[in-house]
């Protein structure tokens, strides 16, 4: 508990606090305002992008993060406080020497479990200010009926149109830039980011169940899923199980709303030796393009 946490603090004395895609500010007055606190950003949690949330950020907080210009831009990030960092691998650089061929057909790992229709429900519970509930609540049931027509929405700015509509059409209006980036990034992630993924999952399902392949998915929660609780293998760790199952499967899956390479899952697995199928994205294509404009325009010292 917190007690016991502000105990360890009080009898070690940190010179610095390293932390995981937590900032300082999530924890109140948790850690001493002289301690200087790194805040390594893996994965873009909603906690993290806000306007507000960049605002509190000291001169004693430093942000390591792959997406600098993001934060910075976005959510008002100090530049002095954010340092450009790579997305850290937990795959070893030597690969075996023999890929194991019997594994899944079909894998996908991912603790994104909820159930989209209830998922949006628990997240307006503790949504303030509570006047913008009505909003986020039809701007859910829009976005769940997008994707059981079979359409998909690919990005945030599709997200903040749908958003806008949903406020026209019932005569309101968010008056606060800050906040409509804040309610739409909420929309992102988690309810856009589960709807994408398990839309792509459903068609996985399918055609694992019409060829008789194996899926398996691994990650919390999936056993209690309307849809893929048959599918759910339990909670595999990272490290060497997990690259492991992902060399020896024929075809793992990472299925992101954003740029694939991104994602932390799919570079190790990539390190791992694993194969890889991909849920097609605008971004993705759009780098490609621009990988292939320097390839063909650009000298080979300029593209490094």
């Amino acid at each position: 508990g917190s007690f016991d946490l502000n105990d360890t603090l009080s009898k070690f004395k940190p010179d610095i606090v390293f932390l995981f895609d937590h900032l300082r500010q999530e924890s109140g007055n948790l850690f001493p305002k002289n301690c200087p606190v790194v805040s390594w950003i893996q994965d873009h949690m909603h906690a993290l992008m806000s306007k507000k949330m960049g605002e509190k950020i000291g001169l004693r907080d430093f942000v390591l993060t792959f997406a600098k210009p993001m934060f910075m831009q976005e959510f008002d990030y100090p530049e002095r406080q954010c340092l450009s960092f790579a997305m850290m691998l937990s795959s070893d650089q030597d690969l075996p020497g023999a890929v194991p061929d019997s594994g899944p057909d079909l894998v996908y790992v991912s603790n994104v479990s909820g159930v989209p229709e209830t998922l949006y429900e628990d997240s307006l519970e503790e949504l303030l200010p509570e006047s913008y509930r009505p909003i986020m609540k039809r701007c859910c049931e829009r976005m769940v009926e997008v994707y059981e027509r079979g359409e998909y929405i690919e990005g945030v700015k599709e997200i903040g149109e749908l958003f806008d509509g949903v406020c026209e059409s019932m005569c309101l209006q968010c008056n606060s830039d800050a906040v409509r980036s804040d309610l739409v990034q909420r929309l992102a992630n988690p309810m856009n980011i589960t709807l994408y993924r398990q839309q792509a999952m459903g068609w996985v399902a399918d055609a694992a169940d019409d060829l008789g392949l194996d899926f398996h998915i691994y990650g919390r929660g999936w056993e209690d899923h309307p849809i893929f609780a048959k599918y759910a293998k339990g909670v595999i760790e990272h490290g060497a199980d997990l690259a492991k199952m992902t060399r020896s499967a024929k075809i793992n899956l990472n299925l992101e709303p954003y740029a694939c390479f991104t994602h932390h899952r799919l570079l190790d697995g990539l390190m791992a030796g694993g194969f890889y199928l991909v849920r097609n994205h605008e971004s993705g294509k759009v780098m490609q393009e621009l990988s292939d404009f320097l390839d063909a325009h650009f000298d080979p010292v300029v593209c490094g």
